[in-house]
């Protein structure tokens, strides 16, 4: 995938979010999580979308010089939110919510695209920075009363994986195991 397409991708979400929203400057969320591919530690926010069936966000995330940084790296999530289950009046299981990611790393170590010269064209099929991931996350989330400053409360786990480690395991599937690509975040977001 292209800088081009990954550029009309994001207008596209970016409009069918934003375009139902009355304020659509404020957002709905905000979110801070531990690993899982976006950053040692990132922070993001982020929109309730269709009906509340699903959420578009976007993060900032870093990697310390002490865990292989420094690195920057800017995410975009679309998660789609299937089912849940009410446990109690203010508690909401979500067992399985699915998503798409992109990311992309900046820092001293990564560029956008290979160097010319340095390799034949095409030897490397995947930018350097650029990372596009599935990922599947779990949560529960608490409702406060209404009288709240905020509506609610959520932790959750995310697993994920990307083009360049799927590509890596379906071609190396004897010497790379599933739990080699998968990488698994966790995070708390707070809903406004």
């Amino acid at each position: 995938m292209n800088r081009n397409s990954i550029t009309l991708f994001l207008m596209v979400i970016s409009t069918a979010v934003w375009g139902q929203r009355k304020n659509w400057a404020l957002p709905d969320f905000g979110v801070v999580q531990y690993a899982g591919s976006i950053g040692f530690v990132s922070v993001g926010a982020g929109y309730d979308v269709f009906k509340s069936k699903a959420r578009f966000s976007m993060h900032y995330g870093f990697i310390p010089s002490t865990k292989g940084g420094p690195l920057n790296v800017l995410t975009t999530k679309f998660f789609y939110k299937p089912k849940y289950y009410s446990l109690s009046n203010r508690l909401k299981l979500n067992p399985f919510d699915i998503g798409i990611m992109g990311s992309f790393h900046y820092g001293d170590n990564f560029e956008e695209r290979w160097p010319d010269g340095v390799h034949p064209k095409g030897y490397y099929w995947w930018h350097p920075a650029i990372r596009l991931h599935i990922a599947m996350e779990t949560s529960l989330t608490y409702l406060f009363p209404k009288d709240h400053r905020f509506t609610s409360i959520t932790g959750y786990y995310e697993f994920n994986t990307n083009e360049l480690y799927l590509v890596s395991y379906i071609k190396n599937a004897r010497t790379i195991k599933p739990w080699d690509i998968v990488k698994l975040g966790a995070g708390v977001r707070v809903s406004f």
